[in-house]
């Protein structure tokens, strides 16, 4: 893992409006190299508007985020996952006329550009590198536990699987930092513990990570560090152990006390 970079992402007085509506109001942050960030709230907070901020897809908002050396206002989406950023959504997006494997080779299409390139004049190294993309988006399914699944259509995975493709996907783009929206939304309890292992890799292998969840319990399992938002604006942020007995937290966001202790 490089360490050139102490923090790969600060957030800087970011605000954005929907019409009359705040959407975020001055939110900083910052997500050290290697980490585990995650955001929660109510619905409505900004936590996907934060996410579609940062990747680039909304580009209309006030403030500036610093991926390493590099602010990416400067940058288009497709540019931002070049620089290193791939996302997950809450409502999945894949491309339902690919089969599983299909779907995680299209994660390759920024670092396997040259390929194609190749591929467009004609040279005989192409069939090769194809092979090398195929290979990868293999091991990308395994990594996500879908060995199995390389050859199925989109439509015949459950919900719960075709999440799972989703962040196989944007690991094949083999990002520096990776963000989760609901990933665990609609996975069984086996599934969630095998989302828990790809976390962990992920962290082992010294991606980033920012994750956007609900279940409670995982983030105060598996989170370094937690952002609190309501209403777009930053109420809390700190470790689990801090953000369990933040009294605020509690009434606002997480009813019952009990239900934020973290599990080691």
């Amino acid at each position: 893992m490089a360490n050139n970079h102490p923090h790969i992402l600060k957030g800087q007085s970011i605000s954005k409006n929907f019409g009359g509506l705040q959407a975020l109001l001055g939110v900083n942050f910052e997500v050290e190299d290697g980490m585990i960030f995650a955001i929660i709230g109510p619905n409505g907070a900004g936590k996907t508007t934060l996410f579609n901020l940062i990747s680039g897809f909304d580009r209309d908002y006030s403030g500036e985020f610093i991926f390493e050396d590099f602010s990416l206002s400067q940058f288009p989406p497709h540019d931002i996952t070049l620089r290193g950023i791939a996302r997950t959504f809450q409502n999945v997006r894949l491309f339902k006329n690919l089969s599983a494997l299909e779907n995680v080779a299209v994660g390759c299409h920024g670092w396997a550009a040259p390929i194609y390139t190749r591929a467009i004049f004609g040279l005989k190294s192409t069939r090769r590198e194809e092979h090398t993309i195929k290979a990868y988006a293999s091991e990308m399914l395994d990594f996500v536990g879908l060995a199995d699944k390389r050859n199925s259509e989109v439509e015949s995975l459950s919900l719960g699987e075709q999440k799972l493709l989703e962040i196989a996907r944007a690991l094949a783009a083999k990002p520096k930092l990776l963000l989760l929206d609901e990933p665990g939304a609609g996975l069984n309890d086996r599934e969630m513990d095998n989302l828990e292992e790809i976390i962990f890799k992920n962290k082992k292998s010294g991606i980033s990570q920012i994750i956007v969840e609900h279940n409670m319990k995982f983030i105060m399992k598996i989170s370094d560090e937690i952002m609190v938002l309501n209403f777009g604006t930053k109420i809390a942020l700190g470790p689990p152990e801090i953000i369990a007995n933040n009294e605020s937290v509690i009434e606002v966001y997480l009813g019952k006390e009990e239900d934020l202790v973290r599990t080691e």
